[in-house]
C-alpha cells in the first residue's frame, strides 16, 4: 500500500549558542530533544520584515514578487508564491517574530500541526536564504 504524499520539507534547526554540533552526536535521545525545543524557542524570538525591494502583484490565485531597486541587481527573477507561502510572507509586512507567525498560520489553517509547522518554517527558511525577508534590526 502507498503512503499518502504530505510534501517533502527539511527544516534547519538553530543550536543553542552554549552548544556545538560536534557534541550532538553524543546526546541521548531525552536531550536531543531539549535542544530541538531551544533551538525552537530561540528561532521563534527572531523578528523579520519583508525586503522592501520587492513588489507584489496577484496574477489569479498565485501571488508573484518582483524584484527592484538594489534587489534586482543580484536577484535575476520573480517568485511565484501559492497562498500558503503568501500568506507567511504577507505576515512580515510589519516586523514580526517567527513565533508570531506561527501562531497567525495556525489560526488561519487546518492541516496535521507537526508538517504544517515543518513547511512553515522551512518556507520561512527559504525566504531568509533568497533575501525574500530580512532580519530586523
Amino acid at each position: 500500500m502507498k503512503q499518502v504524499f504530505s510534501g517533502a520539507t527539511a527544516h534547519i534547526v538553530p543550536l543553542p549558542k552554549e552548544v556545538d554540533a560536534a557534541t550532538l552526536a553524543t546526546l541521548t535521545d531525552g536531550e536531543l530533544a531539549q535542544m530541538l525545543h531551544r533551538g525552537l524557542k530561540e528561532e521563534d524570538s527572531w523578528v523579520f520584515k519583508v525586503n522592501p525591494d520587492l513588489i507584489v502583484r496577484q496574477i489569479g490565485d498565485e501571488w508573484m514578487l518582483v524584484p527592484t531597486g538594489e534587489f534586482a541587481q543580484h536577484f535575476n527573477g520573480m517568485i511565484s508564491q501559492n497562498e500558503f507561502s503568501h500568506f507567511i510572507w504577507n505576515q512580515f509586512t510589519e516586523p514580526r517574530s517567527i513565533g508570531e507567525v506561527m501562531k497567525a498560520v495556525h489560526a488561519e489553517f487546518e492541516e496535521d500541526i507537526r508538517d504544517m509547522d515543518m513547511e512553515a518554517r522551512h518556507q520561512i527558511e527559504d525566504f531568509v536564504l533568497m533575501g525574500l525577508i530580512i532580519r530586523n534590526e
